[in-house]
């Protein structure tokens, strides 16, 4: 499915500037396109940039809460020895995303190994 829709946008970038339709028309096209492939999930980015993203075990199973603090709602749970991928820290909580969980943790659940790596 990517592959075909990698061809569609190729297709409509070669014959847009030959086409009848003006600089300003192939530019929303083109936009609409770019915005109809991202929102369908075909044309992600994600994948590139989750490298980046340091991985951690979880030393014990914990919630994970919304947002950085416990007075927000829990939206899951980590088991102990899980893997998950650190998005961002803010003081002592990290914003995890695994298979199943993206939210807050506090810290000190998280083991920096060669394990988690």
């Amino acid at each position: 499915m990517a592959t075909l829709m990698f061809l569609v946008v190729w297709w409509i970038s070669i014959l847009m500037p030959y086409s009848y339709l003006s600089s300003v028309a192939r530019r929303i096209v083109m936009g609409v396109v770019a915005l109809l492939l991202l929102c369908s999930g075909v044309a992600t980015m994600g994948h590139y940039y989750d490298s980046w993203y340091p991985m951690r075990r979880v030393a014990m199973a914990a919630d994970v809460y919304l947002g950085p603090d416990t007075t927000y709602a829990v939206c899951g749970r980590v088991a102990e020895h899980d893997t998950v991928r650190m998005k961002k820290v803010a003081g002592a909580w990290v914003l995890i995303e695994d298979a199943t969980v993206y939210g807050w943790l506090p810290i000190q659940y998280l083991i920096d190994d060669a394990k988690s790596r």
